[in-house]
This record gives structure tokens, C-alpha cells and sequence, in this order.
């Protein structure tokens, strides 16, 4: 059994030792859920179980969904959207018309197969590109709908409200984060078979 004095001396000697020297303090680890073991409250707090009226619970963040207040906010940007897309595909057209225009020119004038290949993928790639810049204006025609009859920022697959910060990013955004994210996962499955 150790003297009574000893453990007093010991933790002098360590303060005098550590005099000047910075410090890291490591907290416990907290004890498992379940484990039937609680840590103890600081001095002055309150424990849970006290008969001290518990602070309300706080709700779990989420995305923010949108309100009527913010309706003119999107459809200033779904505008803009729509008129970007507008431009980009009189631009599309205008450069599809002048490569077959070229086409039409070069191929009456050489049979060369490699710029014969080479003009009609030019002009596949650029028929793809049209597709998709119209089915994107497509999605922003149904979002000016959906903000003129209310139903604008709810998500289509689950009901849910889409977060506020998704619709500022992607306007016309018809699916919540959790559910494109789904979406993305089957279409994963889906060509990996």
C-alpha cells in the first residue's frame, strides 16, 4: 500500500515537469449506446433525467423547400434559362445548316470516303447535341408551367419538397437529391446487366 503523501508529490513533480509545455488533452471516448453506462455530467449541469424542463428537440436539417415567396427568384431564372437555350439552338441550326451546306459543296466536287465519314459524324454529333438542348428546354417549358400552377419544386418521384439550393443550381430540376440519386443507382444496375 502506498504512503499517503506520495501521490501528492508525484503529481507536484509532473506539474513542475510539465511547467511551460503545451498540453493535448484527449477526451474519453463516449460509452456505447445500449451499454447500460452513462458519462458523468460535468459539476453544475443538469442530467437528463432531472426534473428540469428539456430543451425542444431540434429538427433535422434538410433541405430547405421552396415557397411562393421565392416563385419570382426561379422564374427570373427559368427565363434566363429558357432564352440561353433559345440562343443555343438558332446557333446549332445556323452551324448544321452551314456544314451541310459545305457537304453538299465538297461531295459534288471529290468522292473522298475519310472527309465523307468525317463531315457525317460532325453532323450526327451536332443533331445529338440539338436533341438534348431541346429536351433541356423542354424541362424548362414544364418548370414555368409547374410555377404557374403551384406545383413548382416538388419532386416527382416521391412528392417530396426539392431543397432550394438544388433548384437555384439546376432550375428545372424535377427529382429531390435522395431520389436522383436512386435513379442514378438503377440506371447503374441497369447497364451493368
Amino acid at each position: 500500500m502506498p504512503k499517503k503523501g506520495t501521490a501528492k508529490k508525484a503529481m507536484k513533480r509532473t506539474a513542475k515537469r510539465l511547467k511551460g509545455k503545451k498540453l493535448i488533452l484527449r477526451r474519453k471516448p463516449a460509452p456505447l449506446a445500449g451499454s447500460g453506462l452513462q458519462a458523468a455530467a460535468p459539476q453544475g449541469a443538469s442530467s437528463p433525467t432531472a426534473s428540469s424542463p428539456q430543451e425542444p428537440a431540434v429538427p433535422p436539417v434538410g433541405p430547405q423547400p421552396i415557397t411562393e415567396r421565392d416563385y419570382p427568384e426561379f422564374r427570373a431564372l427559368l427565363l434566363a434559362e429558357r432564352e440561353r437555350l433559345l440562343k443555343e439552338l438558332a446557333a446549332m441550326g445556323q452551324q448544321l445548316r452551314q456544314v451541310e451546306e459545305l457537304g453538299l459543296v465538297e461531295q459534288s466536287s471529290e468522292d473522298d470516303y475519310g472527309d465523307v465519314a468525317t463531315e457525317a459524324f460532325e453532323r450526327e454529333k451536332g443533331f445529338a447535341l440539338e436533341t438534348s438542348v431541346q429536351g433541356m428546354l423542354r424541362m424548362v417549358e414544364d418548370a414555368l408551367r409547374k410555377l404557374e400552377t403551384g406545383r413548382y419544386g416538388i419532386c416527382e418521384r416521391c412528392g417530396q419538397p426539392i431543397g432550394i439550393e438544388r433548384l437555384r443550381a439546376l432550375p428545372f430540376a424535377t427529382l429531390c437529391i435522395r431520389c436522383k440519386t436512386e435513379e442514378e443507382r438503377e440506371r447503374q444496375y441497369a447497364h451493368r446487366l
